[in-house]
C-alpha cells in the first residue's frame, strides 16, 4: 500500500469520525461555506488530469449528497440580503465553461433544487478554446508562438486538423452558448462573472482587466436579464498571487459586491463585510466522508 494510500484511509477511517464529532462539539459548522467545482466527467482529458480540476459523476453524487447533509444549501443572492444567514450555510458554485459540469448540475442539482452559481468564461464558450489548454498544448508542441490572449487562440486555430483534433482532445469539451442559455432559465441557477477569457488578472494592466471582466458583463445579461452582476471570481484565484487590491477595488467601484478567491479556507463566523471570500476545491479522491471532512477544516484546525 503507497503512503498516499495509507494516508487516505488514515483521514477517512480516523480523522473523519474525529472531525465530525469535533464539528458538533465546537460549533465548526457555523458560519459560511463555498464549494467550488469544475469539471464532472467519467472521461477526463489529459488537460483535466493533469490540473485535478475534475471529479467522477460518482464522486460528484457523494460530495453532494455530503454537502445536503451537513450543510443549509443557500443562493449566492442571499449573500446580498444583509440578513442572517442560516447556520452551517453553504453555498455551490462552479467555474469555467466544462461541458461535463452543465449536464452533472441538469442531472443531480436542479432536481432537487439545490441553488448554484456558475461563474463563466464567455470568450471560452464562443472560441471552444481554454487558454490555459493552449498555452500547455503549444508549449508541448515545442511551436514558437507568444502567449497572449490574440497569441495562444491564433497559435491554435493555425494548427494543421490532425493537430487541432490532438489539442480538442487534449483539452476537454467546452460548454456550447445553447445548454448555457437553457440552464440560464432556471431559478436556481445563477450565472456570474469569471473573467471573458479566463486570464490570470495580474497579467494584465487594470486597463485590460477592466475591459475583460466589462466583456463578459455584458455577455451575461444578454443572455440572463435577471442576473444581478453582483459576483466576480478570479482565474486562479490566489491573492497576491493571481490578483491584489487594485483589481479588487476596480471590481467594488464597478458594483461588484462580494469577490471569491480559490483559497481553501471557509468563513468560521460571516460578516457581510467580508467582500472576498475564500472557497473549498474537492480533489477527485474526495469520496468519503472523512476526506472532505478534512478538505474543509484542515487550515482551520492547522491555523493556516
Amino acid at each position: 500500500m503507497t503512503k498516499m494510500n495509507r494516508l487516505a484511509r488514515f483521514i477517512t477511517n480516523v480523522l473523519g469520525p474525529f472531525l465530525n464529532k469535533v464539528s458538533r462539539i465546537f460549533r465548526l459548522n457555523d458560519g459560511l461555506t463555498v464549494f467550488l467545482f469544475h469539471e464532472v466527467t467519467d472521461d477526463p482529458s489529459e488537460f483535466l488530469k493533469s490540473t485535478g480540476m475534475w471529479v467522477s459523476t460518482r464522486t460528484f453524487q457523494l460530495q453532494v449528497d455530503w454537502i445536503l447533509r451537513n450543510f443549509t444549501v443557500i443562493p449566492i443572492i442571499d449573500l446580498t440580503s444583509k440578513q442572517e444567514l442560516p447556520r452551517n450555510s453553504a453555498i455551490i458554485t462552479f467555474d469555467d465553461s466544462w461541458a461535463g459540469m452543465i449536464q452533472a448540475i441538469e442531472k443531480y442539482l436542479l432536481p432537487r433544487e439545490v441553488p448554484v452559481c456558475l461563474f463563466l468564461n464567455f470568450g471560452t464558450i464562443d472560441r471552444r478554446i481554454d487558454l490555459v489548454a493552449a498555452e500547455r498544448f503549444l508549449e508541448a508542441q515545442k511551436l514558437e508562438t507568444k502567449f497572449g490572449v490574440e497569441d495562444l487562440l491564433d497559435g491554435i486555430d493555425k494548427l494543421p486538423d490532425t493537430k487541432y483534433r490532438e489539442f480538442l482532445k487534449f483539452q476537454g469539451p467546452i460548454a456550447d452558448i445553447e445548454s448555457i442559455r437553457k440552464i440560464a432559465l432556471n431559478s436556481n441557477v445563477e450565472i456570474s462573472n469569471h473573467s471573458f477569457h479566463h486570464n490570470d488578472a495580474i497579467k494584465l494592466t487594470i486597463e485590460e482587466f477592466l475591459s475583460d471582466f466589462q466583456k463578459n458583463e455584458l455577455c451575461i445579461r444578454n443572455l440572463k436579464a435577471s442576473g444581478s452582476g453582483n459576483f466576480f471570481a478570479f482565474p486562479f484565484g490566489t491573492p497576491g498571487l493571481n490578483f491584489d487590491e487594485r483589481h479588487l477595488k476596480m471590481l467594488y467601484d464597478k458594483g461588484v459586491q462580494y469577490c471569491f478567491s480559490g483559497t481553501s479556507h471557509r468563513i468560521k463566523t460571516f460578516q457581510f463585510s467580508q467582500r472576498l471570500i475564500p472557497r473549498i476545491h474537492f480533489s477527485p479522491i474526495d469520496c468519503s466522508s472523512g476526506n472532505m471532512w478534512w478538505a474543509c477544516y484542515k487550515n482551520q484546525i492547522l491555523k493556516r
